[in-house]
């Protein structure tokens, strides 16, 4: 305590402890705490220091609304992505301007107050690929060629695509990486044109999907660790080069 003040509090809690920080713009909760020995009331709360992630997690107002049961709350909010924010700093002033302080940042008791993103338990699933074209002549650089990737689920979204063209022996060449606009579900399109060289013959589509949590899957890669093409392999025909007329 700051004075000779009685202003306590107890109780401390985010409501809800975890939130949906995949999606944008980022989600808010309520910070509470009941006070006890407040004068004319909790005039501010204010959260000062949320340790290692001090980034992520953002106080919208320290003016605190005064709940039927007694508590007092304000609104907080997480930013986009992972992140877990552990108050270690809060001071509470009253219509006096008594204040009462909790947290070890400011050499105060815990708080034991932790906000937090909803938990990225379900990685990123596809349920069908196709290309268009299926085939090109080998010399043809030039042809956009769309590959349609149908995610059916996912927690935090894919923003990540690393794609491969696997020929006959298995060998996976790169054909570009990168972000990808975020897609929770539905058709993910990715263009690409033929690599420079590449040779005649019939080759399969593979890819590896990142989700906003880094988490990343498979599908039609060399390995046990990738995961078969929903419906069977995705190929793509490469004719002998085309020749001028």
């Amino acid at each position: 305590m700051t004075s000779d003040s009685v202003l306590s509090a107890t109780g401390f809690a985010f409501t809800p402890s975890h939130i949906d920080s995949w999606h944008s713009p980022g989600p808010t909760a309520q910070f509470s705490l009941r006070p006890s020995g407040a004068v004319g009331g909790v005039s501010s709360v204010q959260l000062t220091n949320w340790g290692n992630n001090a980034n992520q997690c953002q106080q919208l107002s320290t003016t605190p609304t005064v709940q039927a049961d007694g508590t007092v709350t304000v609104p907080v909010r997480g930013l986009r992505g992972q992140f877990s924010c552990q108050l270690h700093g809060l001071i509470i002033t009253d219509g006096h301007g008594d204040q009462a302080v909790y947290g070890s940042a400011l050499g105060a008791p815990d708080i034991d107050a932790t906000l937090a993103n909803i938990p990225d338990t379900v990685w990123p699933t596809v349920d069908a690929v196709t290309v268009t074209p299926g085939t090109v002549a080998a010399n043809d650089t030039q042809t956009w060629i769309k590959l349609t990737i149908d995610v059916s689920a996912s927690t935090a979204g894919v923003n990540g695509l690393d794609l491969y063209l696997v020929d006959a022996s298995g060998h996976a060449d790169s054909i570009q990486s990168g972000g990808v606009s975020t897609t929770f579900s539905g058709p993910l399109d990715e263009y690409f044109t033929l690599p420079q060289g590449t040779a005649p013959g019939t080759y399969t589509i593979g890819f590896r999907l990142q989700d906003q949590g880094y988490n990343t899957v498979s599908y039609g890669l060399p390995g046990s660790g990738s995961q078969p093409m929903p419906g069977g392999p995705v190929t793509l025909t490469v004719t002998d080069p085309a020749t001028a007329r």
